[in-house]
């Protein structure tokens, strides 16, 4: 008799027990999101990961500024969450026009994003600090997306975006640097100022804009 009663019993233990812990996963907020440059900056992407990092963005006039992006993530209660992963936060480039595309692609985000550099910490902080893989360009701004959504503060407002700017030898955002690139390349040299193709944010398409290109060709995302 008494056997017969442990396992019913055990199993409304455990449901209790794990009831209790799925209560306590709380949905991460964010505490802060802060990114390093004074002003606009702007990074160039390349698929195979090969292009500066956000340490090395450009200012309007070509010179080298920090973009780091760090964010501390909390719970409800306003305890840091540490060690939350690496792929449920990331930069996204939505909200003006333009093709950027990561090479990271998700089940539950197919469309290619730009991963942290790592898990939380334990203050739950996280940074974007890496050269990001992927293609194509937005003059417009970057939001910090957070469990497959725009980041959100505990008031439950969403976070601004920041004001990074992005473009690349990928023109076209398919994750290949190839002859339409070039294409299109040619296109922005040859007329027009177009941002897309001004690698190095100096205001002007030019041979540095030309090697970068050069030495891009036939790149893909691993």
């Amino acid at each position: 008799m008494y056997r017969s009663m442990i396992s019913p019993l055990l199993g409304l233990s455990l449901v209790l027990v794990c009831g209790s812990a799925l209560a306590a996963v709380s949905f991460p907020y964010v505490w802060a999101i802060n990114f390093a440059a004074d002003g606009e900056a702007s990074i160039l992407i390349v698929p195979d990961g090969s292009g500066p990092p956000l340490t090395e963005a450009r200012t309007s006039d070509g010179a080298l500024t920090d973009a780091t992006i760090e964010i501390t993530l909390i719970d409800l209660y306003g305890a840091p969450i540490p060690y939350y992963p690496r792929e449920d936060m990331w930069l996204h480039w939505y909200e003006n026009p333009g093709t950027v595309t990561g090479c990271s692609t998700y089940p539950s985000y197919p469309g290619g994003v730009f991963a942290a550099d790592a898990a939380t910490d334990a203050m739950g902080r996280a940074y974007f600090t890496q050269p990001l893989g992927g293609g194509g360009w937005s003059d417009g701004q970057v939001t910090v997306f957070v469990e497959g959504q725009p980041a959100l503060n505990v008031g439950g407002w969403q976070e601004p975006p920041l004001p990074l700017r992005a473009n690349s030898p990928d023109f076209n955002g398919d994750r290949l640097v190839n002859l339409t690139d070039i294409t299109l390349f040619i296109q922005d040299y040859g007329s027009e100022y177009a941002y897309r193709g001004d690698f190095n944010w100096d205001g002007v398409i030019n041979l540095s804009d030309i090697a970068l290109m050069s030495q891009a060709i036939g790149v893909v995302c691993p």
